[in-house]
């Protein structure tokens, strides 16, 4: 499991999880969060059905690049309401629409945000590039998502493998990454925090995966050091 800290730190990936809606908004509509992980609950399918067994997720999942103090970018998914047929015989519409925002202000501040889990940490002599890669990266595979969590991890595993190859190293814990186990961790981390959310208590929590890894030493990174199961390889 995962263990909390309470600053972001530069150079950070964050997965975002947040409610369908912000409570400011909120009309009177009951809500149905349970205040722990339902037991009823597989992990392992969750990419073909969703916890509450409804056509939509729970939860909004999105990433936030944090570069800096007042400097990150938030890539969201909004489902698309109306889905126009085909006209091209085996192509399909794309299902979501991304929402890519410049930052100053956290995304902890914002009452709809259950909370954000760090699954990567780079040195900030990485971040250029890292900017490049996610903002090129997130808008394709958006294209082809049918879950939000689906494609915040896939985007998440490649940028790790991207970081991996620039620093000429082999991840061998992303070549056999476990999604189930990332999602288990972040759905525990949520249904925690959820109900503080919906009752506006800001800024949000963060959490540090253990499924995650950060590429800055240990003197540099005061909140640990990356997890032992997380091997890097030096390529020769």
């Amino acid at each position: 499991m995962g263990y909390p800290v309470r600053d972001l730190q530069p150079g950070t990936l964050y997965l975002t999880i947040s409610t369908t809606h912000a409570p400011e908004r909120d009309t009177g509509v009951a809500h149905d969060y349970h205040s722990s992980l339902p037991n009823t609950l597989d992990p392992s399918i969750y990419e073909t059905s969703c916890a509450q067994g409804y056509g939509n997720e729970e939860f909004q999942w999105g990433l936030y690049w944090h570069r800096g103090l007042g400097d990150g970018t938030w890539f969201m998914l909004h489902r698309l309401l109306f889905i126009p047929p085909g006209v091209i015989p085996g192509v399909t519409h794309p299902m979501y629409m991304l929402d890519q925002q410049e930052m100053s202000q956290s995304p902890r501040l914002f009452a709809h945000v259950v909370g954000l889990v760090r699954v990567l940490r780079v040195p900030e002599t990485s971040t250029s590039d890292l900017t490049s890669y996610l903002n090129w990266l997130a808008p394709q595979a958006a294209m082809q998502a049918n879950r939000s969590f689906m494609w915040a991890s896939s985007v998440y595993v490649r940028t790790r493998r991207h970081v991996a190859k620039m620093q000429g190293l082999v991840d061998r814990a992303a070549e056999g990454f476990d999604i189930t186990v990332l999602l288990y961790e972040s759905l525990n981390f949520a249904y925690g925090e959820v109900w503080y959310g919906l009752s506006r208590q800001l800024p949000r929590p963060i959490m540090v995966s253990d499924a995650g890894i950060t590429m800055v030493s240990a003197e540099k990174d005061l909140d640990r050091d990356r997890p032992k199961n997380t091997p890097w390889v030096k390529v020769q």
